[in-house]
């Protein structure tokens, strides 16, 4: 009797590892079938490697921190551009790709267009807003500076909001420069090239343009860059003037003529006109392109976006009163 109950209880130990076995093949089957539906095929060598790096943990933020840095130990600025390079053969070798900002931010999709003309002229599509024929332009070279709460590209839209708010038509460049750059394999101190490609289109598209600002944030210390105005703490703004072009007089004239605008309203509100020539800047920012362009720097990092809009509050009734007496 003993052995019959041994052999019993042995059997059914066998069937209960037998069905649960049976159980994890069917829930295999069942993921495989789904992966199998949700399968696509991917048609070129460009689209595989897009996918990976837009799906792998390089996009994740603290891995790429950390593997960003491993690599510039090794002197690869970008391993991401590494890979694209060596596996897409789409585009030859100098050829400039546009790449403007995405429309669908949920796919992170982007538009390119890697047209050269002979004459080395790109074709640049702008992703601007047009409500009337717009008088002012706006456009942030350094697109990755950021504020506590903001950045850059948040203060240029907003700007272009308070002066249409105002009567003065305008446009923002909504262009993805850093994602040209990177495309591009463009490093830091090359920035002002690849936003000049904007701006030429820019110009050629609108003739009527009263006023171009390349919108910044500095590094000053906040103590240096903040004040009270109306009760309210306001970034100061610090005018940016490069030298180092022939007309550069042209530029520094209606730098000067703003800051005295707004010197004339607010005296603790600019921090002057800084003018740069010499090694280690650039010395044109792109000042060279139209005698309307200024480069303004909002604030600095340690400030906050709120002041920020205070200033961009002030500073649009400032352009407005240029404009009106440009029109007259």
């Amino acid at each position: 009797m003993k052995k019959y109950f041994k052999s019993r209880r042995r059997i059914n130990v066998l069937k209960i590892f037998k069905s649960t076995m049976y159980v994890f093949l069917l829930m295999g089957i069942l993921l495989l079938s789904k992966n199998l539906l949700n399968f696509k095929l991917i048609e070129s060598n460009r689209e595989f490697i897009d996918y990976l790096l837009n799906s792998s943990n390089l996009v994740n933020s603290n891995f790429k921190t950390n593997f960003d840095y491993l690599f510039k130990k090794t002197g690869v600025n970008n391993p991401s551009n590494m890979i694209k390079n060596v596996f897409t053969t789409e585009y030859e070798k100098g050829d400039i790709i546009i790449m403007n900002y995405a429309e669908n931010k949920e796919q992170n999709e982007v538009e390119v267009n890697n047209e050269v003309e002979q004459n080395n002229e790109v074709e640049v599509t702008n992703k601007v807003e047009q409500n009337n024929e717009p008088i002012v332009y706006i456009y942030n070279t350094h697109q990755g500076e950021e504020y506590v709460g903001g950045n850059v590209i948040n203060g240029g839209r907003l700007l272009k909001e308070k002066l249409d708010s105002v009567g003065v038509p305008s446009i923002f460049e909504e262009a993805d420069i850093l994602d040209f750059m990177r495309v591009n394999n463009y490093n830091h101190a090359q920035s002002y090239i690849a936003s000049s490609y904007y701006i030429k289109e820019t110009l050629n598209n609108f003739n009527n343009l009263k006023l171009i600002i390349d919108f910044h944030r500095d590094s000053a210390p906040k103590s240096s860059t903040t004040t009270v105005i109306n009760g309210k703490e306001c970034a100061r703004v610090l005018f940016v003037v490069g030298l180092e072009h022939d007309n550069y007089k042209v530029n520094l004239d209606l730098a000067n003529k703003l800051n005295n605008m707004i010197n004339s309203k607010y005296s603790t509100l600019s921090r002057g006109v800084m003018q740069k020539e010499g090694p280690g800047v650039n010395g044109i920012y792109n000042q060279n392109l139209s005698s309307n362009m200024i480069l303004l720097e909002f604030g600095a990092e340690e400030n906050t976006f709120l002041e920020v809009s205070n200033t961009i509050d002030l500073i649009k009734d400032i352009i407005k009163e240029y404009i009106d007496e440009e029109k007259n």
